[in-house]
């Protein structure tokens, strides 16, 4: 009888002390979730977003070459993760038969980036879906919805 009692007792601390451990074990892994959490909440579009933010000289447009005579720029303003402003401004010098002219535009917008790095731009209540190719610090190339591709170079 004594012997059932011991194995009673070492049971009984034995089941305390994986309990108390389990607790503790519980709150571990607890933390490595959060941790794990807070990581996985830096996501893609909220890297594009820091990336995508600032002004951008435009390279060329679907294969064209853009010069010193015809310059364009791009600037998104980021608002919150994924999301933001932009705003456009370029010229463009043509002769008209009897002289040469340079035109200036300007445009303004919204734009949402997507998980699968795809960009939407809205303006004027007209959106383009663009998927963006490649991505650095420094360059950028989008592909617009025919395939054409626009190389962007961070000022």
């Amino acid at each position: 009888m004594y012997n059932f009692y011991c194995l009673y007792i070492y049971l009984s601390q034995l089941l305390k002390f994986i309990n108390q451990n389990l607790f503790k074990m519980r709150k571990l892994l607890f933390v490595f979730v959060a941790v794990a959490f807070m990581f996985a909440s830096c996501s893609k579009e909220s890297k594009l977003n820091k990336r995508l933010d600032g002004d951008w000289n435009v390279v060329s447009i679907a294969g064209e070459a853009l010069t010193a005579a015809n310059p364009m720029t791009i600037t998104f303003n980021k608002d919150k993760k994924g999301a933001g402003t932009f705003s456009y401004t370029g010229s463009y010098t043509y002769n008209d038969g009897t002289k040469d002219v340079t035109e200036t535009f300007t445009g303004n917008g919204t734009y949402q980036l997507e998980k699968d790095e795809k960009i939407t731009m809205v303006e004027d209540g007209d959106s383009d879906v663009s998927t963006i190719e490649s991505y650095s610090k420094t360059d950028m190339t989008i592909k617009d919805a025919d395939g054409d591709l626009t190389v962007l170079k961070k000022k």
